[in-house]
């Protein structure tokens, strides 16, 4: 496999993970409801408690994504909501990105 394809993976993991934290931001900014803090609050404890259980149990399942999926659900809840936000044309680019994005990491792994 080489080095190649991991760093791949890992770039486009990383960025597919700032879209999401950029559409969180907005969602924040432009709704101050209950409901959308309440969501990103869940997100910061299971981040947080996900960062704990690595610092705690570095050679037990660290590395297993099960533990970190919810946090990409919630990513695409807010990335849902901001794209019915922006115009047409504007979404379209993001989605065909984020689509290319999803498609190249599929592939690669």
């Amino acid at each position: 496999m080489g080095k190649l394809i991991p760093a791949l993976l890992i770039l486009l993991n990383l960025l597919l993970i700032l879209v999401s934290l950029f559409a969180m931001v907005v969602v924040l900014i432009r709704y101050r409801t209950v409901q959308w803090t309440s969501l990103f609050c869940f997100w910061l404890v299971l981040m947080g408690s996900y960062v704990d259980f690595n610092v705690k149990y570095p050679f037990g399942c660290t590395m297993d994504f099960r533990y970190v999926v919810p946090t990409a659900l919630i990513g695409a809840v807010f990335l849902v909501k901001w794209w019915d936000e922006i115009p047409a044309k504007t979404t379209t680019l993001i989605k065909k990105g984020v689509a290319a994005l999803t498609g190249l990491f599929a592939i690669f792994s």
